[in-house]
């Protein structure tokens, strides 16, 4: 992935790349993302991963599609710190993900204990620290920022320059409706090859991928944040609820919990990051597809 630094002040976020570098993109993470997951299903089947090898193998199928991402910026001649991906995002965006899971977490043990349950704080009873560190390496470091950082930061801003969004609106919703899209459409080879997925449920699985995948994009447009939007996205991969009832199961009422908690923290994180970090929010420009009509 590309060497974290600091965003440099910009008016715009200039893409001078057309249409190749964008296709080149897609179709090589496409083609790659669904090799490695083929190759995984053969190897290890429905085994359940040591936690060293699930780490190795989310290492080996993310760092190539972020290694793709970075030199598509390149090629346009943007970096990652001008999407996001800088070293002072870090701490206001872990600050903002662990405020909203511990803030959940609290709320869901104080629902559950006045309803009347015997609960527990702790790991999910049976998984050892190793294997809950693990899982938590893998969504939250590696797979959610790969994601984020290549399909909202390169592919979402792109779009929205190719689209001439600037600061037409109506543009950009259009820009990030389609990079949602394209998000979406590189999971069809592994529903249906990989995962043997029916074909009548591959529409309403796609559905629900497409408006889980859009929450995301529209928090990135809010922030311009990819570390708090990457390791957002892997806590909803791998959900870090730590309060359960007796017997084992989850409280659920953290979840209910975290959606309007986001909200109003990413409301806070924009009210200060459009103060404090001003440069993070650079108009998409660049070659267009679109007529702009004499706009940005």
């Amino acid at each position: 992935m590309a060497t974290l630094g600091t965003s440099r002040s910009a008016a715009t976020m200039r893409f001078e790349g057309g249409l190749r570098p964008l296709v080149a993109f897609f179709v090589a993470a496409t083609v790659f993302t669904t090799v490695v997951v083929l190759l995984a299903d053969r190897l290890f089947g429905d085994g359940v991963l040591s936690p060293w090898v699930r780490i190795a193998y989310f290492v080996v199928g993310t760092t190539p599609v972020a290694l793709l991402a970075w030199l598509a910026l390149r090629v346009e001649g943007l970096r990652a710190s001008d999407v996001g991906l800088s070293k002072r995002n870090v701490l206001p965006g872990l600050v903002v993900v662990t405020a909203t899971w511990t803030v959940a977490n609290l709320l869901g043990f104080v629902v559950a204990t006045l309803g009347g349950d015997t609960v527990s704080v702790g790991l999910p009873p049976g998984m050892a620290l190793v294997t809950w560190l693990a899982f938590a390496v893998s969504q939250f470091a590696l797979l959610g920022l790969v994601e984020e950082f290549a399909y909202r930061g390169y592919v979402q801003n792109k779009l929205i320059s190719l689209f001439g969004g600037g600061s037409n609106r109506a543009r950009k919703v259009a820009g990030i409706l389609v990079a949602t899209l394209l998000f979406a459409s590189i999971h069809i080879p592994q529903r249906l090859v990989i995962r043997g997925i029916a074909t009548t449920d591959l529409l309403p699985a796609l559905v629900g991928l497409f408006v889980y995948a859009l929450l995301f994009a529209v928090i990135y447009e809010l922030t311009r944040n990819i570390v708090l939007t990457g390791v957002l996205h892997g806590t909803f991969n791998f959900q870090p609820i730590l309060v359960f009832r007796e017997g084992g199961a989850a409280v659920s009422e953290v979840m209910l919990a975290v959606l309007p908690l986001i909200v109003v923290a990413v409301w806070a994180y924009r009210r200060w990051a459009k103060g404090a970090r001003r440069d993070d929010f650079g108009v998409q420009s660049g070659p267009s597809v679109v007529a702009t009509d004499g706009g940005p």
